[in-house]
């Protein structure tokens, strides 16, 4: 199976993207709705490989497996259902409410994009800091007249985008990785307070 291919590096190939990932499962006849799968069966090949390292420590005579499983293939499954999913929940928010945020698409991708790269929700001091030091570093008002245009934009009755927060849009993402693939994320949306928490610092492109 490919499971056990990636641990016994027999192919001698790990894809390094979504891409080429994309396009092994595609030449080994395996459908990318079947990632949850692979995702489900890398995780009981590290618990045993975790298993296999405690019994080295507690027995002297254990010995410990010839191959392991590389952590980078569990990531790289859970990255590419993150993307995958990502990419249909920002098109439910483009095209809600008869496609309203779609005409000012700026505010909704970028509030987007911010939760889905941020690690966690900003607090009530934090914000206070930023925006006192936005304060201080913003232009005067003279400054910003002068690159204001008159007349343009229409009258500017056009109804808002909701903005979603950070909470609500990993809500999302999470239920279409459930939906889409049957899996529940262990690497991605975790919590990051405690600094020894190993799986949130294994999510990759998630500071």
């Amino acid at each position: 199976t490919l499971t056990k291919e990636m641990k016994d590096n027999s192919g001698h190939q790990i894809p390094v993207d979504g891409k080429s990932l994309t396009e092994m499962l595609h030449q080994k006849g395996i459908n990318c709705r079947y990632i949850g799968r692979l995702a489900q069966l890398a995780q009981e090949e590290e618990a045993k490989d975790r298993q296999a390292e405690k019994t080295i420590q507690s027995e002297k005579n254990a010995k410990l497996p010839r191959r392991i499983m590389p952590l980078c293939w569990l990531e790289m499954l859970e990255c590419e259902m993150v993307a995958r999913a990502a990419k249909h929940v920002i098109d439910r928010y483009l095209t809600e409410n008869g496609g309203v945020a779609a005409t000012q698409p700026a505010q909704t991708i970028a509030s987007f994009l911010s939760a889905l790269m941020s690690s966690g929700e900003e607090s009530a001091a934090e914000t206070e800091v930023r925006t006192g030091k936005q304060n201080r570093d913003s232009p005067d008002e003279d400054a910003l007249n002068a690159l204001t245009l008159s007349g343009v934009g229409g009258n500017g009755d056009a109804v808002p985008p909701h903005v979603r927060s950070r909470s609500e849009v990993w809500e999302d993402i999470e239920q279409e990785v459930g939906r889409r693939f049957r899996y529940v994320l262990t690497l991605y949306n975790r919590s990051t307070q405690n600094s020894k928490d190993e799986a949130s610092s294994r999510a990759l492109f998630i500071p």
